[in-house]
């Protein structure tokens, strides 16, 4: 068996076998090898545009999600 540690490439799969028998395949995601593209070379006007797209729409959820009847509603369903 070969003690050096295997060099992946993006878009390389993964078998683990876990203790208990049980067989898992690791693969990429295509949104998270576009994101890690996008992260590897941003440039500063689109990384901070970005930014305020996501503040602008996690602000606008948090207003709707704060609702004490949607949370009330959701803590019966559990």
């Amino acid at each position: 068996m070969n003690k050096e540690p295997y060099k992946r490439q993006p878009g390389d799969y993964e078998i683990r076998l876990l203790k208990d028998g049980r067989m898992v395949l690791v693969g990429p995601d295509q949104t998270l090898l576009d994101m890690a593209k996008d992260l590897s070379s941003p440039t500063p006007g689109a990384r901070h545009k970005e930014r305020n797209t996501h503040d602008s729409a996690t602000t606008g959820s948090a207003s709707v999600t704060s609702s004490p009847n949607k949370a009330t509603a959701e803590e019966h369903h559990d």
